[in-house]
């Protein structure tokens, strides 16, 4: 994903509840375990901003991610229909 302002791009998204110091704390973790590349790009609007982007490494650890996520959905699904 690359995207100009990542707040507002999480609002579109439905995510209006979450806080900028919240997003900015996670894609500090993300960058620093080496997920993005990140560049700087120009701003008129003061200094310049970080663009992330999702790199190989981040492509890897999201698709482990979804795989975990999937097994763990089916799971609560198995239990929400009672067991079937």
């Amino acid at each position: 994903m690359q995207c100009c302002y990542v707040p507002a791009w999480l609002r579109d998204q439905g995510f209006s509840d979450i806080a900028e110091g919240t997003v900015y704390a996670l894609l500090v973790r993300i960058e620093q375990r080496g997920f993005v590349d990140v560049e700087k790009v120009p701003s008129e609007k003061g200094p310049p901003r970080k663009v992330f982007s999702l790199n190989a490494r981040g492509r890897e650890h999201l698709d482990e991610f979804w795989g975990t996520w999937s097994f763990l959905a089916e799971r609560l699904e198995q239990l929400h229909k009672g067991g079937e």
